[in-house]
């Protein structure tokens, strides 16, 4: 009875302290996966950006590194399948789909936001971010949505984790502090969306 009783407490106690546990895994991959593919889809964009508006014009070449950029980051931000084994079979869906959510966010996102710099206004960094929180959140819904109810509250946490990510690393973007700018951002990313794992990790 005495062993009953102080296995269940036991239980109880790893219970409450598995979504904390779980949400800090989360934010930590989050804001890795974040700064990384961030910094890693702003290279690519560089890279290649002058060259295909020199070939294609702005709009095309906007459009077109968009959705190479994308990618690249959305696969980054995909980092977070790591901390579902063990609860979800989607693993390779959730990492694609948060690729596919970078890449059509982002290829949407650049033609429309052409010829602006984010310095043109914190709004602006915000509304996009928010887009591209949006559209990659929701691409990780659908690809859990069979075995997860109640999970459509994450894409509300990705469109306003993605969206203060944004701002705070382009904020901070000056010439020379990449690093700092790219994971101040990770870090606010990862802190809404672990907050909000562990609030929503035990559907999954």
């Amino acid at each position: 009875m005495s062993q009953t009783l102080d296995r269940s407490l036991t239980d109880g106690r790893a219970d409450m302290r598995s979504p904390l546990s779980f949400g800090l895994i989360w934010m930590v991959l989050t804001a890795i996966g974040f700064a990384v593919g961030l910094l890693a889809g702003l290279a690519f964009m560089w890279n290649v950006g002058e060259g295909l508006q020199a070939a294609w014009g702005p709009v095309m070449a906007a459009a077109v590194i968009g959705v190479g950029g994308g990618l690249i980051m959305g696969t980054g931000v995909g980092l977070q399948a790591l901390a579902l084994r063990g609860r979800t079979s989607q693993l390779a869906r959730w990492v694609i789909a948060s690729a596919l959510g970078g890449a059509v966010g982002l290829g949407v996102l650049l033609p429309l936001m052409a010829g602006q710099e984010p310095s043109d206004g914190l709004g602006v960094l915000l509304a996009a971010g928010a887009f591209l929180g949006l559209v990659i959140g929701g691409g990780q819904w659908l690809a859990v949505r069979h075995q997860a109810k109640g999970f459509g509250w994450w894409i509300a946490v990705s469109t306003v984790a993605v969206g203060l990510a944004l701002v705070v690393a382009f904020g901070l973007g000056e010439e020379g502090r990449e690093l700092v700018s790219a994971g101040a951002g990770g870090l606010v990313a990862g802190a809404v969306e672990g907050a909000g794992m562990a609030w929503l990790g035990r559907r999954l």
